[in-house]
């Protein structure tokens, strides 16, 4: 830098001039001079590399704060524009004049002073203590909660965990005051607010209410209880609260709630079953009933107008939509199967002779699978003439026996009752028959009947 400068006065006593350098809150000069008798005036900063390291110390237990930010002041509180971040190790390096400085950490929302230093490698400690936060609900611990930290001014810190299974949490903050979070079931619960004290743990606490809703499914009015029923807690909203189980031998299932209200849907038979809604703070029981009837379901034969019971046919309930519902009956001798069930629409196929029959939907009334037959006459001839007492097999069309086979008689024929296409049937696509004929079998003949048996 160059400066223009009036010589000096011929009665001055000193040379008459100085340089003044203003740098990082101070003020530097040069010795004073003639300009008349100098061209080349130093001003001398001394000045040094200061490495500050941050670190919090909680009772002892020393550990670096990494990646905080840190800004440069003077004594008297006047910001220098100068900041860094703490790096891996919790330092931050500066590069300034020999002279007092202090430096300011802020950390989680507080801010933390360095004793002056000059020139010289120097810690910033930040007095830290422990956040122990409990969370229970009816006078029991709450595990799996998430909890949040803020300032007690509502600032949040960023920091959350989740309580173990002794329903704690702990957070390591510095000396500051505190509030926490605790978010449950569609719900916040806050704590009072923490003047936490460095050096040591500092309980807090957060009861989230409610405690064991104790939900209890029943069927005809309480008589039985209902086991093995997956059953999900709702809020009274509809909000599926991620809690479900499966009811015990004593149809119960306990559900750890906060404060509020709730309904359970228990899941039966193909179909939802919403419970009443119950408030925890008038009730921790809920009971929900199921009422069942024994609905009778026939399988029939039909022919030539004439319905007969079926015996031995065995049955299989599906939903009206169309999901098995893993039960299966035998007709008894009148043809007749009961099926317990709730006041739901169902249906039930019949299998007979490797094809299926369905009846229509039903709730809670009798209802029927019709197998509508007719008669097939099959003759066995050779070269002309008809053959006795062979043996004739029925197939399905795909080639699956069916059980049956009966001898011809003296004509060469024999006839067969057989179910026909018609009615509520599936996979119905008619029978072929094979007479085994001859010593080796060896003129064995087949027949197809695709058609409608009459």
């Amino acid at each position: 830098m160059s400066f223009l400068l009036p010589e000096t006065p011929p009665d001055a006593e000193l040379p008459g001039y100085a340089v003044r350098a203003d740098y990082l809150g101070y003020q530097w000069f040069s010795v004073s001079f003639d300009p008349k008798a100098v061209s080349d005036v130093d001003v001398s900063l001394p000045s040094a590399e200061v490495v500050a390291a941050v670190v919090g110390d909680m009772g002892g237990d020393i550990q670096p704060l990494t990646f905080v930010p840190t800004s440069l002041f003077t004594p008297n509180g006047s910001y220098m524009g100068m900041s860094k971040d703490t790096d891996a190790s919790g330092e931050a390096v500066y590069r300034v004049p020999t002279v007092p400085y202090r430096l300011r950490a802020d950390y989680l929302s507080g801010q933390f002073w360095s004793e002056d230093f000059a020139g010289n490698a120097f810690t910033l400690t930040v007095p830290e203590g422990v956040g122990e936060v409990t969370v229970t609900g009816g006078g029991s611990p709450v595990p799996g909660v998430p909890v949040y930290a803020f300032k007690d001014t509502g600032s949040y810190l960023g920091l959350t965990d989740t309580t173990d299974g002794s329903g704690v949490v702990s957070f390591r903050l510095p000396e500051q005051n505190y509030k926490f979070r605790a978010d449950r079931m569609g719900s916040q619960y806050w704590s009072d607010v923490l003047a936490l004290s460095p050096g040591v743990v500092n309980p807090v606490s957060i009861d989230v209410g409610g405690g064991g809703l104790v939900y209890t499914l029943t069927r005809d009015s309480g008589a039985s209880p209902m086991s093995g029923v997956n059953s999900y807690l709702f809020t009274e909203a509809g909000a599926y609260m991620g809690l479900h189980g499966a009811t015990n031998a004593n149809g119960e299932v306990t559900y750890n709630v906060s404060e509020g209200t709730y309904k359970v849907r228990s899941d039966y038979l193909g179909y939802q079953f919403f419970s009443d809604v119950v408030d925890t703070e008038v009730s921790l029981a809920l009971t929900q009933d199921i009422p069942h009837q024994g609905v009778e379901v026939g399988v029939l034969s039909s022919f030539q107008g004439v319905y007969t019971p079926m015996a031995g046919v065995k049955t299989y309930l599906f939903t009206s939509s169309g999901s098995y519902m893993g039960k299966t009956l035998t007709t008894d001798a009148s043809g007749l199967v009961t099926y317990d069930l709730p006041e739901r629409e169902y249906k039930v196929r019949g299998d007979y002779l490797g094809y299926q029959w369905w009846s229509d939907p039903f709730t809670w009334t009798a209802a029927d699978v019709v197998i509508p037959e007719g008669e097939v006459t099959v003759t066995v001839t050779d070269t002309g003439s008809p053959v006795e007492g062979v043996n004739v097999y029925v197939f399905t069309s795909g080639g699956s026996y069916m059980g049956l086979n009966a001898a011809t008689g003296a004509q060469g024929e024999v006839t067969f009752l057989l179910p026909a296409d018609g009615g509520n049937s599936t996979n119905y696509n008619g029978y072929k028959f094979r007479a085994d004929y001859g010593r080796d079998l060896g003129r064995a003949g087949a027949s197809d009947l695709t058609t409608k048996p009459t």
